[in-house]
This record gives C-alpha cells, structure tokens and sequence, in this order.
C-alpha cells in the first residue's frame, strides 16, 4: 500500500519521546572547538598504527599536539583493542579541551566475529537483496538445495580482495543467505529462519550447496514453496563481512516492537551513559550513513517484498526518511550536548541539517578530488554555515589526497585545503599525525610559522567574500528575459512576484528530479562564477517545513575545455552542485575554469533534486574566478582555485593593503 508524502512528513516530524535518556557530564562549552576559532587540526583515524599500540605514553603522544580525537574505539569494523578505548577516556579526562569522536560506520556491522550481535538484533534487522522462493524440501542435514531462481546466487559475494569486475579473489567472501519461513500471505517470519554460507552454484540444475547453521543458527527444516532465501547485503571491512542495518521506514519490528534503528540507539546510549564504555567520549562522527542508497545499493529489497528497490517505494525515498528518523531519535535520546556528525560531501551522504552538529568532507571535494570540483565544497558548507541551528556546530575536512597526481603536490593542495576550510568555518584533519607545529616535519613550509598554533586567526569577524561580485554582471538579465532562454521537457516556469517560479509538468512522471537549459548564452573567454539565489517552496520530498534538510541543484555548461586528466577525471570540474532549502533564499556558486576558450555560446543546464516547486530569485555571471575572502579576528585568509595567480585589492575591505599576488590553486594567510 502506498504511503502518502503528507503522512510520512507527519511521522517523521513527531518528537519521539523516549524514557531513560542518556545523561552527559561532558562540558563541551571548554572545548578548542567553540572557543579558539581558526586554524584547528584534529587527529584523524590512525587506530591501527602499531607504534602507538606499546602503551599509553606512546599513545597519547601522538595526538597531544591535535585539537581532538576522531578514532575507531569500539570493535565494530575494524578488530580494535579494547585497552585503547580506555586510554581514550583516560585522555579525554586529562585533556578536558580537546573534543572527542568515536568513528563509527553508520551503516554495517561486523556479526560473525561479534555472535552477540544476532542476540540483540533479529534477522528482520538487516538488509536484503532480491531472492528466491526453495523448489524442494529440505531437511536438517541436507547440504544441496534447490531453488527456483537461481540467478540471484554466485559463489563470492563479498569483495575481500582485488577481484575487477567478473573477476574474484581468492579473499573474496561467500555469499551468506537466510532460509525464512513464510505464512500464507506470503509474510517473512522472521523468528522461524537460518543463516546459511554458499559453497557452490549449479546454475545448470538450480542447485546451491551450502553450509548449515552460520552465525550461531540452528539447521531447521523448511518446505517447498513456503521459504524464502534471501541473500544478505553485506561488505567487507576489517578482514570480514559487515552485515548492514535496514535503516528504511520499512524495518520489519522485533517481537518488543523494535526496529534496527531503535535497537541502535537504545546501544549508542548505553555506551556513552555513565560507566559506558565510552563514558567520556563527547559524541559520533559517522562513516557512511546514507540519505539515498540506489546507487551503493541499487539492488537491495528494504521492504522485503522479493524485489529490488534500492531504497525507493511508489516513486518515494523511504531509505531517506527512515535514515532520518533513527537521526532524530539518536538526537532527541543523547540530547543537545552530544556532537553528531557524518559523510556530507556527496548528495547521496548525510544532510540532516539541523539535526547533526555538521559534517566531515572526506577530501575537501570529495576522496580523490582535493581541488577540482571547488564549488561543491563551498555550497555544501555554506548550507550548513547558514541554516544549521543545533547548539554546537562542528564541521571538518579529511585532507584526504587520494588522486596520484594530487599527491604528488600535498603540501600546496594541503595548505590550498585548510586555508578553504578556514574560509568556510571548518577544522581540518592534521597532516602530520603529531600536529601541525613547528617541530612537525610534515608541517614545515606548509604554513606560516604564526599559522601552526591553533586559533592563530581567531574566531571570523565577518561573512564569505566572493572577489567575483566585484565586477560586472556580464550576464545582466531580469527574470523575464531568463524565462524566454529556457528550454525544457519536464518542468513548467514562469514568473510569481518577479521571480522564476519551477515546477514540475508531471509530478507522477517516474523521473525524479526536474531538469531545464538555459541556452545560447554569450560567454567571453576566460574564467566564469555563476551566482543563482534559490528558495525551495516545497520541503525536500517527503519532509516538512520545519526539517532543514536541503535539495541539491546541479550545473553542468557546455563547451568546457579538455583537462588533460581522462575522461572520468575530467567530469569534476563540471556537473558542480549546491544545496537550497525552505529556510531562506540561498545563493550558491558555481566555479567553471575555462582555459580562456574564445568567446562562445554555452548552455547552462541546471538539474533539481526533486519535484517540489522552487523560486530563483536571480542568476549572475562574472567574468572571474571564484577567489574566496574572510576576514578573522586575527588575520585574513584568501583562497585561489584558478590555474592562474591572481592579484587581489583588498582595500576594498577595510584591509591596509592593495594588491596581493595569490598562487594557482593556494592558500594565502595575512596576519593583522
């Protein structure tokens, strides 16, 4: 049956109320994070680094020159010794103004090393992908079983090794599988089940062989035409398969009315409570926890119907809205004085504004892309700067070089990555794993030497400057005159109160987003910056007004030049995106290097996240890079993306000084 939007908003917008809720002792008014200001450089991962592993001397000297802590503490991915977590807590007592976060993947868990795991929760807690009903009757010890589809089955599932495309290691995992008995309907009854391990797949005769009884189950048997076996979505992470939660609003509920969300906050609060584990750990940074999963897990079946949905039921994102609620929940349980944060450099990622403290870039792009695609990292944090309203705000960049070439120049593209996130009201991780200071060899001729101690610049003293908006708009047009440029197939525009009005011409089409051109614009050679002010008159699908969760738009423009770097490379630098919501009008950038190509015409196309009306107050072209500016308490910072070194008057802000050479995608800081 299909749920309407306007009941799923209402569901989602009720404040659970929920006994017991976690107590925190934590004071993180002392903390670096929200008194210091900028630069902050935050120790990031490294719980596997064998040296550190003698003792807590060695231990605590390797980060005691960082901001804080974002580590694995808990044997949830990776095997981690539980004495670590208690020099973390031993360190958070001793250190009382570095902030401290658990790294904790939000999506998977690690079950056949941890049995316990399947005591708490049921087999109606994880996720499925499509199966197929048992042919023949099977017995406790039978070993061969035949199904009618055999086609969703293979040998290795789980990728261990370096196995591309068809092609398998020999680390690669079997497939587990669960045989669950069904009532008459058709209904998966979840307590009348087993977890078996594919050894073979005949797919001449329909034949699997397996082993019986996995993680801690019992052999049972099962009929012909009333069992279902359901291959298990799983991934490998620490030498071992993960299984994942089903975080969708169509969890099936455990016999005490449970849900896999429910049960993992009911965990989190007890591990954080007093006597917890990690007792004076001050919150979460979350690894991969999704809004939208029909892309990582387009073949996964969330409402248990035999059938792949990716997320997706009737046209609707109920991954999305699930994944929300268990956030507000875990919100409401652990209450305002507990940081949340999570993936946000991709749509697909976290966008729980308002709910979650901030976000990690991992990469200030994204992992292999520290530079290219600059306007996505500046609309992302721009958002979240704007519209976030949780009591503690904390966002933080993963300077994270993964592209080869990138690597290659770490310490421009490093300092290029914390003179940005200072920009947008970010930390950053710390290169050096002992601390950006003088003494650290992987901060020397990164920074300035005033730069290397935290909070040199003091706390912004003023908003983003965009250099750009100091010349011409050479675009230079009213909304009626941008209005009669358009084309498209699936969108209606037209103007209310001065302003372009979109909305979708079908909102029934299976399409799930709106997409229009604006065509034969005249460009002049050079860099462009295109400013687009936009207001979301419609909640993100299937949210109220109330959520800040935002709607993503997309630019791509024509005719940009060849980059040199293949073909997949070459697509960051276009298809750029920003975020827009209900709260206010928004204004985002988009940054297109152009080589200086000859003046030509270009179409600007323009895709938005889903179906709801929006308004777009204004589109602006400049004839410019776009140059970033914010001024601090301390000092000023100046961020060039461009090819080229640019020239910056900075008089015009109130700073006693004319023109400042800034180099080809670098980072410049001015100390008052």
């Amino acid at each position: 049956m299909k749920i309407k939007s306007f009941v799923i908003a209402a569901l989602i917008s009720i404040t659970i109320v929920i006994p017991m809720k976690a107590k925190s002792s934590k004071n993180l008014d002392k903390k670096d994070a929200f008194t210091i200001g900028f630069p902050q450089f935050y120790a990031f991962r490294g719980e596997m680094n064998r040296k550190t592993q003698i003792n807590y001397e060695a231990w605590s000297n390797e980060i005691e020159n960082s901001n804080g802590v974002i580590r694995k503490l808990l044997d949830e991915e990776i095997l981690i010794n539980p004495v670590t977590t208690n020099w973390a807590n031993t360190f958070a007592q001793e250190n009382p103004t570095k902030l401290m976060l658990l790294h904790l993947n939000g999506e998977a868990r690690h079950v056949i090393r941890n049995p316990e795991v399947l005591k708490k929760y049921f087999p109606g807690h994880w996720l499925y992908e499509e199966g197929s009903v048992l042919n023949q009757n099977i017995k406790t010890n039978d070993k061969d079983i035949i199904v009618k589809n055999i086609e969703p089955f293979i040998n290795r599932k789980y990728r261990g090794g370096n196995g591309e495309g068809s092609n398998f290691s020999k680390n690669d995992i079997p497939n587990y599988v669960l045989l669950v008995k069904l009532d008459e309907k058709g209904n998966r009854l979840w307590y009348e089940s087993e977890i078996i391990q594919i050894t073979n797949v005949d797919k001449n005769t329909n034949t699997l062989s397996v082993s019986r009884g996995i993680c801690n189950t019992k052999p049972i048997s099962f009929e012909a035409g009333k069992t279902y076996l359901a291959p298990i979505l799983g991934g490998v992470w620490g030498g071992g398969v993960m299984f994942f939660y089903n975080l969708s609003i169509d969890c099936p509920k455990d016999k005490n009315g449970k849900t896999a969300s429910d049960l993992r906050v009911d965990e989190i609060a007890q591990e954080f409570s007093k006597k917890g584990v990690l007792e004076n750990i001050n919150g979460i940074a979350f690894d991969v926890n999704y809004f939208d999963v029909s892309d990582r897990f387009p073949t996964c079946d969330t409402n248990n119907d035999g059938k792949k949905d990716g997320g997706w039921i009737n046209n609707e994102n109920h991954w999305k809205l699930g994944d929300y609620l268990f956030l507000k929940n875990l919100r409401s349980r652990m209450g305002d004085d507990f940081i949340i944060t999570a993936d946000g450099q991709h749509a697909e990622n976290q966008q729980a504004v308002g709910v979650l403290n901030g976000i990690e870039s991992e990469g200030l792009v994204q992992h292999n892309d520290a530079w290219r695609g600059f306007s996505r990292a500046v609309n992302t944090h721009q958002y979240w700067e704007h519209n976030n309203n949780t009591k503690y705000q904390f966002r933080y960049v993963v300077l994270k070089l993964m592209n080869k070439t990138d690597a290659e120049n770490s310490v421009r593209l490093q300092r290029f990555g914390i003179a940005t996130a200072c920009c947008l009201g970010a930390f950053t991780t710390d290169p050096s794993l002992s601390g950006i200071n003088k003494n650290s060899s992987a901060g020397k001729g990164m920074l300035p030497e005033w730069m290397t101690k935290s909070g040199a610049l003091g706390k912004s003293s003023a908003e983003l400057i965009h250099y750009s908006k100091q010349f011409p708009d050479i675009f230079s047009k009213t909304s009626e005159q941008i209005k009669n440029l358009i084309s498209s197939e699936d969108c209606n525009i037209k103007i209310v109160n001065g302003q372009l009005e979109v909305s979708p011409k079908n909102k029934q089409s299976k399409g799930r987003d709106m997409n229009f051109t604006i065509k034969n614009i005249d460009i002049p050679s050079g860099d462009i910056t295109i400013f687009i002010e936009a207001k979301s008159i419609d909640p993100s699908d299937g949210l109220s007004f109330a959520d800040r969760v935002p709607r993503m738009m997309w630019l791509t423009m024509s005719n940009l030049p060849d980059y040199g770097e293949g073909k997949n490379v070459n697509q960051m630098y276009n298809h750029l995106s920003g975020q827009f919501g209900t709260n206010r009008m928004e204004e985002m950038s988009f940054y297109f290097r152009r080589n200086n190509d000859a003046e030509k015409k270009n179409d600007i196309s323009i895709q938005i996240q889903g179906k709801g009306k929006i308004s777009i107050n204004s589109i602006k072209i400049y004839n410019k890079a776009d140059i970033l500016i914010r001024k601090f308490e301390y000092g000023v910072v100046i961020v060039n993306p461009s090819f080229v070194d640019q020239m910056i008057d900075l008089s015009n802000y109130g700073i006693k000084m004319n023109e400042l050479k800034v180099s080809s995608i670098d980072g410049e800081f001015i100390k008052y």
